[in-house]
């Protein structure tokens, strides 16, 4: 899919483009997130991007003590290692994207970034020059004071890209300085969920060390799809929702044990980070509800009442008992699956 609607909720997330996280908390109202297609006319294409994220607000929210609509990135510590954030040698970062809103010219939007622990935040306000018009924003952050905690590895966040809106406790009491703390908002800023038909759009952000936006880099996709792949993967085709036909791919080979049991392992394409926290497997609409298994030589579908899933960072594995003890060998009918191993 390429687009999804939040609606009230407490702390909900989704993932839609490029590992950018949408999360929010909020009371009631709704922000519908799509990707939208770019045209000549629009600035950012003739730079060579295609495509951007849109935000819209359709219901505006009641901003409580604590609502927040975040789109943001969250960074693994083995990318920013060589920042040396967090020690005397820390350096710049310049971040760099194209942006518009329809909101009126003056206004501004916080952009933050923050650590993990929530101890250190830059926040840096962005002011709109133009309603609906495409913006370059640059902005060269220094390195944190040292002694501040930076995550590093595999396990945890080190930075936060924010760009979105938030209530007034979490308000920096001051901007373009770094603060103890884990602020994502500035005082001044425009309050854009309580209006309906607003929106914020962005493509080409690029964070990288140093005080210069260079040009965009842009990766070959296949590298691309397999930096992607290390926090989450699919076997869905390219652009489609999941399988609704029993098809090649839809039958994996399994081994069903004299106990009954069924047992199948599925290998990843591309290492996970971690081992995956969430695997979700996809029953064809073809296949009765219950049906999971396809016994052979014929004796037809066989059903399972659940499946048990857990994984490895190579791999992972499906479950099942309640089969014939007979049946020697049979296939697994979910030809699609997820798994997340994200930040």
């Amino acid at each position: 899919s390429n687009a999804f609607t939040t609606n009230g909720g407490a702390g909900a997330s989704a993932y839609l483009i490029d590992r950018f996280v949408i999360q929010w908390l909020s009371t009631d109202g709704n922000v519908s997130v799509t990707q939208q297609t770019l045209v000549a006319s629009d600035t950012p294409y003739q730079y060579g991007f295609r495509n951007s994220q849109r935000c819209t607000v359709n219901v505006p929210l009641t901003m409580g003590a604590s609502t927040y609509f975040l789109p943001a990135q969250y960074i693994e510590g083995y990318n920013t290692t060589d920042l040396n954030w967090g020690t005397s040698f820390g350096s710049p970062v310049t971040l760099s994207f194209w942006f518009r809103s329809n909101v009126p010219p003056g206004s501004s939007f916080p952009i933050a970034l923050r650590n993990s622990a929530q101890t250190a935040s830059y926040v840096s306000p962005l002011t709109i020059t133009s309603s609906s018009t495409w913006q370059y924003i640059t902005l060269t952050v220094p390195p944190p004071p040292n002694g501040t905690a930076w995550n590093s590895g595999t396990t945890s966040t080190s930075i936060i890209l924010a760009i979105g809106g938030w209530s007034v406790p979490i308000t920096a009491p001051s901007v373009n300085t770094w603060l103890a703390s884990g602020y994502l908002n500035a005082y001044g800023t425009i309050n854009w969920l309580v209006n309906a038909g607003n929106f914020i759009e962005f493509t080409g952000v690029q964070l990288e060390r140093g005080t210069v936006a260079t040009p965009f880099e842009a990766r070959p996709y296949a590298t691309e799809l397999q930096l992607c792949q290390r926090y989450f993967e699919t076997n869905f085709p390219q652009g489609t929702a999941p399988a609704q036909q029993l098809g090649q791919n839809s039958l994996w080979p399994a081994t069903v044990f004299a106990s009954g049991q069924l047992n199948i392992m599925i290998p990843f394409q591309v290492r996970k980070r971690v081992n995956p926290t969430t695997i979700t497997l996809y029953r064809p609409s073809t296949v009765a509800s219950g049906i999971w298994a396809y016994a052979y030589p014929g004796t037809g579908y066989v059903a399972i009442p659940s499946a048990t899933t857990g994984g490895w960072e190579t791999g992972f594995y499906i479950e099942a008992t309640g089969l014939t003890a007979t049946v020697g060998a049979s296939y697994f009918t979910a030809g699609n699956w997820t798994a997340s191993a994200e930040l």
